[in-house]
């Protein structure tokens, strides 16, 4: 990802790369870091965020290729100094293939996220009832097609700090077995508050496939797929770590 992103970083803007972890070992966080070598315009660094995160309590015992980990994201506008005012959050396991200071840019609205819908979660929810009534009940959602993905977020973090008190969100996050962990709790908190961006910022492929979308949806889908800005590895299909049958 990191390679990827400083290949379509443009020299007159600055990036401030940060690599979220909760202990790796030293020489590789140092591997990383010296990436950016060479580039007056592109700053890495790492954070151990252990003294504010804790793996305790968080469900991810549906999904074997999910770690508690993926809470982290909940404890950016804390672990972040409040000099930081908005952060862009990306999955580890995408691929930038345009700049990604463009999506940086954008105009929130006074949301507190910017994020696009879950085609993945709209493949599964549109072909089972069950899904759709969790999505309702559970998650609070009004519809379906509000819900977003959280692997890539533009935050807003003056706005999350004023909403969401220390500790809030990974309370929530604890406090039931989240079919789609942390994305249900910020679905759960923030529908109403997002500003929704062109998909092509977190295309996936979807497991089940694209059949059971609704028509609007899956040509939207479709245009997404044809030009993507950021690809996504999601899912159970073949990462480029693993093996060289994957696109990209």
């Amino acid at each position: 990802l990191f390679r990827s992103i400083m290949d379509h970083a443009e020299p007159g803007r600055f990036y401030d790369l940060i690599y979220l972890h909760n202990g790796i070992d030293f020489s590789l966080l140092e591997q990383l870091c010296a990436m950016a070598e060479g580039y007056e315009h592109i700053s890495i660094r790492t954070c151990d965020i252990r003294a504010v995160f804790s793996t305790e309590g968080l469900y991810v015992e549906n999904r074997k290729d999910f770690s508690p980990m993926t809470f982290a994201r909940l404890v950016i506008p804390e672990v972040l100094d409040t000099a930081y005012h908005r952060v862009l959050y990306l999955d580890g396991d995408m691929i930038a293939l345009r700049d990604v200071a463009e999506l940086f840019g954008s105009d929130l609205n006074g949301k507190a996220l910017g994020s696009s819908v879950d085609f993945g979660f709209l493949s599964e929810v549109f072909a089972s009832r069950e899904l759709q009534s969790y999505a309702k009940e559970v998650i609070g959602l009004e519809k379906p097609d509000d819900y977003f993905m959280a692997a890539v977020l533009l935050m807003d973090l003056d706005v999350l700090r004023s909403a969401f008190p220390a500790g809030m969100l990974m309370k929530t996050a604890r406090s039931r077995p989240w079919n789609w962990h942390d994305q249900d709790v910020l679905n759960h908190l923030l529908h109403g508050k997002i500003q929704y961006f062109d998909p092509a910022w977190d295309v996936i492929v979807p497991d089940n496939g694209v059949d059971d979308l609704p028509k609007y949806w899956k040509k939207v889908y479709e245009r997404a797929l044809a030009s993507p800005c950021l690809f996504h590895f999601a899912g159970n299909h073949a990462k480029p770590w693993t093996s060289c049958n994957c696109c990209y």
